[in-house]
């Protein structure tokens, strides 16, 4: 809204929102059709005193907050709210959300000073995304420094007070050498954070390294100390490599962040009689109880570096079943510790079939690839023949293969599932997903998936709120959360989706999904390839009477004489002879 008040000069955003000079952003704000269509469309949508603030302050300047919040007014950025708890103002995940920067919700209020605290956090976000955008790479100083600017500006602009936790975190990051380190790598990490009550813990954010810019500037320095009589250095700001957090940096935090007043708190408040020191018994307690702290933060976060390792050498080296039983074995004692800061849940939708209902979703275990609105079915259960394996015959698939989703997100089909990984031979790695639909209980069996962003994926479900560690895997998921990406691991000949559907009752012999009630009708109307169509889903009881089907015979006869393109240079009389041959006496 426009006030012009008494003396005529003042610009007002939002209800009780922020008053400024006209004349310092008239220049900029481009004509009342903009205004309106911002007013309407951003600021009364999104938080109004939050964006207000960051674009009225940002409008005054020729730098990269104008740029930042042209970008927003006109969508090519959006601002989204998130409570990061009690510690972190901001974050940018550029692998997730390239064009979305993200300010801690805690602060969305009515008072002015949190919302120049958002502005700030908005400024530093920003400069991020822009400098992962034409650099490929970010820096804390740079973004530091813009955020500062920012925050100066606000409070000289709206006659703040000012935080001053805020301030001197930007202040001892900016003196600090480490934050004009290039960090190439993903933003986020296991970070230190606080939860609602103020107690220390991590926050899983998509990376196995410990971010500790959190950590005061006091316990900071202490910390750097001793990395650098290890010497140790840092590929990033603030950044501990995993496999550098040995016992004596995990006990310098643990002790910095409990602990290090315990010795004084021990004797606060005692008195000396007769040459005896009398102890206060409530500083006593609380000075075991610091101890105690100490060492439970200290066991916990060793479960936290314990996951990292195990992960690490799965996605550097191989996975196998031994693996994958010591990371959940280090899930569970992370989970447990009481030092997991979850992350609030994140369901991105878009690309999900779901064959349920909004209430109650029952998606198709594969996100849709941009641009097609059904999925490829390359291969139905039962009997079939690889084209690309004359040599084997008919052999038996239990399960159908998606196509076409390279690289896609697999995810949990209903909400509270369960989900665990496993490794064989035949499927690669695969998540099995426990889930109750109608009050039956069936079980996904997803093969052949991409080591890397699957593992991360799991880390990221397991660092979710309300999600639950259990002995094996996790449990209590939502409906549509990722756990995976599509790959081509164990014996497959390219990436695709193998899904089974297990009864809960039998989980040795699955039953064809296109008969589960569920699913059977999307499964029967979706596409299938040409050679799922000829050469899969053969009629018989055994490999030997599908191969008598007269039936298989004349789709045989019709793919040989019609071959797709990619496989017309191996389909000929001698592809059939050896499928024959391979035949003989079943």
């Amino acid at each position: 809204q426009l006030n012009l008040g008494g003396g005529g000069n003042l610009f007002n955003i939002g209800q009780g929102g922020w008053n400024t000079s006209i004349d310092t952003i008239a220049t900029a704000m481009g004509g009342l059709d903009e205004i309106r269509r911002v007013s309407r469309a951003k600021i009364a949508g999104e938080g109004s005193r939050a964006l207000g603030v960051l674009n009225t302050v940002n409008y005054q300047s020729t730098g990269g907050d104008y740029r930042l919040a042209r970008d927003i007014w006109k969508g090519k950025i959006k601002v989204a709210f998130e409570d990061l708890g009690r510690t972190a103002y901001g974050v940018y995940r550029h692998r997730e959300t390239p064009d979305t920067i993200v300010v801690n919700q805690r602060y969305n209020t009515n008072d002015r000073e949190d919302a120049a605290v958002l502005a700030s956090a908005g400024s530093h976000e920003g400069q991020h995304l822009y400098d992962r955008r034409h650099l490929g790479y970010t820096t804390e100083a740079r973004a530091h420094t813009r955020s500062r600017q920012t925050y100066m500006n606000l409070l000289e602009m709206l006659e703040l007070k000012g935080n001053r936790r805020l301030m001197d975190t930007i202040d001892a990051a900016l003196a600090d050498p480490r934050s004009r380190m290039a960090n190439q790598r993903d933003v986020d990490y296991w970070k230190l954070a606080q939860d609602a009550d103020g107690n220390w813990g991590w926050r899983e954010d998509g990376s196995l390294d410990f971010d500790v810019s959190a950590l005061p500037p006091d316990e900071y320095n202490e910390l750097m100390r001793v990395l650098e009589e290890k010497g140790i250095h840092m590929k990033s700001w603030r950044i501990v490599d995993h496999d550098k957090m040995d016992k004596d940096i995990l006990y310098n935090l643990a002790h910095n962040l409990y602990s290090r007043d315990a010795g004084a708190v021990f004797y606060s408040g005692s008195t000396m009689l007769d040459g005896l020191i009398w102890l206060d018994s409530d500083n006593v307690r609380r000075h075991y109880d610091m101890i105690s702290n100490r060492d439970r933060f200290l066991e916990g976060t060793r479960s936290f570096v314990d996951v990292s390792r195990i992960a690490k050498s799965m996605m550097s080296e191989n996975v196998t079943a031994g693996k994958i039983k010591a990371l959940d074995k280090a899930l569970f004692g992370a989970y447990n510790s009481g030092f997991l800061v979850q992350n609030p849940v994140n369901i991105n939708t878009e690309g999900l079939v779901n064959v349920g209902n909004s209430e109650e979703p029952l998606y198709v275990p594969v996100r849709l690839r941009p641009g097609d609105n059904d999925h490829k079915v390359t291969s139905y259960p039962g009997w079939r023949i690889l084209w690309s394996r004359p040599d084997l015959g008919i052999t038996h698939h239990p399960g159908i293969d998606i196509g076409s989703v390279h690289d896609s997100d697999v995810v949990t089909v209903a909400d509270k599932s369960s989900a665990y990984l496993e490794w064989t031979p035949t499927y690669g790695l695969s998540a099995r997903t426990p889930y109750t639909r109608e009050g039956q209980k069936f079980e996904n069996a997803l093969g052949h998936l991409e080591v890397n962003k699957t593992i991360m994926d799991y880390l990221k479900a397991f660092g979710t709120r309300g999600v639950k560690a259990a002995e094996k895997g996790l449990t209590n998921i939502p409906a549509g959360m990722v756990i995976g990406q599509v790959g081509n691991t164990g014996y497959s000949m390219g990436a695709h989706l193998d899904w089974q559907i297990f009864p809960g009752n039998n989980l040795k012999i699955p039953v064809n999904p296109l008969k589960n009630d569920f699913y059977k009708q999307y499964l029967s109307s979706t596409r299938a390839t040409y050679t799922a169509r000829m050469l899969s889903n053969l009629e018989g009881e055994t490999s030997g009477e599908a191969w008598r089907n007269p039936k298989t015979q004349l789709q045989i006869e019709e793919f040989i004489l019609d071959p797709p393109k990619h496989a017309e240079s191996y389909i000929n009389n001698e592809w059939y002879l050896e499928l024959e041959k391979s035949m003989e006496g079943k």
